[in-house]
């Protein structure tokens, strides 16, 4: 893992409106001490599995991927992951995904459920791969 300074300064929301594709999804605290030390912008390369309206897993080429989505985005995890460095023990995210994980997705983990079919054109489940983020500490800027 690399790790850059930044000015403390740096405006993470600025980068995000001006690459959302870039960089899908900021995360910033508000909450004091500890547990709301970081804020997060995660920085995507472009992978992805979706789950269709359809019921169908694709990824970002809309190439179909059997199975269920939770099953998919577990297998491409397990390919992906990387061991812990102790480098990495103080900051709080190394790479991964960022997750929408919509109501709709239940009836894949429960088949007895029918959840209503989304009308809005948004995918019920999306997962984006982040293999990197920016990292604001709030602690020392």
């Amino acid at each position: 893992m690399h790790l850059f300074p930044l000015h403390a300064d740096t405006d993470l929301l600025a980068l995000h409106r001006l690459a959302p594709q870039r960089y899908p999804l900021l995360l910033e605290s508000t909450a004091a001490g500890r547990q709301g030390r970081w804020d997060l912008l995660l920085i995507a390369d472009g992978g992805q599995l979706r789950l269709d309206a359809d019921g169908q897993v694709r990824r970002e080429d809309d190439t179909p991927v059997e199975g269920r989505f939770l099953d998919a985005l577990d297998r491409d995890w397990q390919a992906l992951r990387t061991a812990r460095a102790s480098a990495d023990a103080g900051v709080p995210f190394r790479g991964g995904w960022a997750l929408l994980l919509d109501y709709e997705l239940a009836g894949q983990i429960e088949p007895v459920l029918r959840p209503p079919h989304r009308t809005d054109g948004l995918p019920p489940a999306l997962a984006l791969r982040c293999p990197a983020a920016v990292l604001r500490d709030r602690e020392s800027g």
